[in-house]
């Protein structure tokens, strides 16, 4: 007999949270509105196999509801890391795409300032066996530009004088 009065008094408290499960589904948007009936007396009378019934109907339904909730949103989370992959893999493809361009122009640039360094070495190197014949010639002129000087600077004196 105590275990009735438990079990039913269990069951009236179930019975008093299922307002609140309506105003849920109120405040969901689920219902358009709410109408609470029933007292505290009323909660705690036995409970009948009907009231059973429904009370696991009830939660039932809204374990249901959860679940369906949770699984709406663990594919909406899914498909939004998947979309989110997709993105970072074109992103990432675009950036190793740009970073292949520019390694290419940078070998080109190398590969052609390579060549012209291998231009001027050449150069150099064809005309530094001129060099001392150069640097004779510049000699001999400097010789010859002096010599000039001096013969300028006699020729002034002796206008001169």
């Amino acid at each position: 007999m105590e275990t009735m009065k438990i079990v039913g008094a269990l069951i009236g408290v179930i019975m008093a949270i299922k307002p609140f499960l309506e105003a849920i589904d109120y405040l969901k948007g689920k219902k358009k509105s709410v109408h609470v009936t029933g007292s505290i007396e009323e909660a705690s009378r036995p409970a009948t196999l009907a009231d059973v019934v429904a009370v696991k109907k009830d939660l039932d339904a809204f374990r249901a509801e959860t679940v369906a909730q949770h699984n709406q949103a663990a594919v909406a989370a899914q498909k939004r890391v998947t979309d989110i992959g997709q993105v970072v893999e074109a992103e990432t493809k675009s950036v190793e795409e740009k970073i292949d361009h520019l390694s290419d122009r940078v070998n080109d640039f190398v590969k052609a300032l390579h060549e012209r360094v291998n231009e001027v070495t050449r150069s150099v190197d064809q005309h530094s066996g001129q060099l001392p014949m150069i640097l004779r010639g510049l000699e001999s002129s400097q010789r010859a530009t002096e010599g000039l000087n001096k013969r300028l600077d006699d020729m002034l004196r002796l206008a001169r004088d």
